[in-house]
């Protein structure tokens, strides 16, 4: 897609969107076309990982307006988007229950690239509530759907499979498989025909998380060059949570180098901006790693009541309703459903 096209069709998507804040009746009075459709899921798209919230409103219309042309793979498109965003504001068991329901609009379909997106994104929840094994299993059956056929979009996915599973790797420690699949994700982008923007962020975010590795596995000069290296790429996106998640690696190098003043300084760069993320997982992290930090300092009062406060956090989290419904659901869904 060339930037010509992306312009023509950012101009419409924002026409029609300021036309439906203005007055929605109006707009949608008439049989919608697939073009408005698609636009109000890419407007979706475009903005969930900074608002959430208006994302959600604009793909509930993309979904209503499919199901009025009873186009079951626009639904299953814009209930897959729709997960995302609730994932992006930690309710996994809401995104979990609309992943089921995109499955099961796009079991019939050859639409791979769909039923693999939705695989990976059942990953993503089941990564985030550590449950890697379930993890590792969505990931490797969203892979065995790209390989039946090619498709324009493959090489991304791909990438983004093979990105995430590495994650899945670091996270149980395996840091030798991680690394493999963190290079594959990167060997993928550099085989295809992508768009150089979307390759160097893409990268980007795949050598910071090698860089992380790198931090855990005690290679700290690695690292440090590595996250010098693609900052600026990561800052000029502006994508919060990406720049987040990057303040909070370096922070955490140099805490390991016990270079306090920086580690401080990083993480809590990294604390501002998980402000505007509604991010619960990464907040627990970074407190966990100020409390570290000021212990460490000799600051027992401060480090005391940061661990109290992560501890709080996490506790609201994994006993949260949403995590103990979405890990009931995916059990009993682990049981019995075939697989497409």
């Amino acid at each position: 897609m060339n930037k010509f096209f992306i312009s023509i069709l950012t101009l419409f998507v924002f026409s029609f969107w300021l036309q439906a804040q203005s007055n929605p009746d109006e707009t949608f009075k008439n049989k919608p076309d697939t073009l408005t459709i698609d636009s109000l899921r890419l407007l979706g798209l475009r903005i969930y990982e900074n608002n959430p919230d208006e994302a959600i409103r604009n793909i509930n219309i993309a979904i209503n307006l499919s199901k009025d042309l009873n186009d079951k793979i626009r639904i299953a498109k814009g209930l897959n988007c729709l997960g995302i965003a609730y994932a992006t504001k930690d309710d996994y068991a809401k995104s979990f229950d609309l992943y089921e329901k995109a499955l099961n609009y796009s079991t019939d379909s050859n639409d791979f690239d769909l039923i693999s997106a939705i695989y990976n994104n059942q990953g993503n929840i089941y990564q985030s509530l550590t449950l890697y094994d379930l993890a590792e299993e969505s990931y490797l059956k969203a892979i065995d759907f790209l390989e039946k056929k090619d498709s324009p979009d493959k090489i991304l996915f791909l990438n983004n499979t093979l990105h995430n599973l590495g994650q899945t790797y670091r996270f149980i420690g395996n840091y030798e498989k991680a690394l493999i699949y963190y290079k594959k994700s990167i060997e993928v982008l550099e085989k295809g025909n992508v768009d150089l923007n979307i390759k160097n962020y893409r990268e980007a975010k795949t050598y910071a998380e090698i860089g992380m590795a790198n931090v855990l596995m005690g290679n700290y000069d690695i690292a440090e060059d590595l996250f010098k290296t693609y900052t600026d790429t990561i800052e000029k996106k502006g994508v919060y949570l990406d720049m987040a998640q990057l303040y909070f690696y370096t922070g955490k190098l140099h805490l390991e180098q016990k270079k306090y003043t920086k580690a401080k300084e990083y993480l809590k760069k990294s604390e501002d901006l998980t402000v505007l993320t509604n991010t619960n997982y990464l907040k627990i992290k970074i407190l966990e790693s100020l409390s570290k930090l000021y212990e460490a300092s000799g600051e027992f009062s401060k480090a005391i009541e940061l661990f109290e406060l992560q501890s709080k956090l996490k506790d609201s989290v994994l006993n949260s309703e949403s995590t103990w419904t979405v890990s009931y659901t995916h059990l009993r869904a682990h049981e019995t459903r075939h697989d497409l």
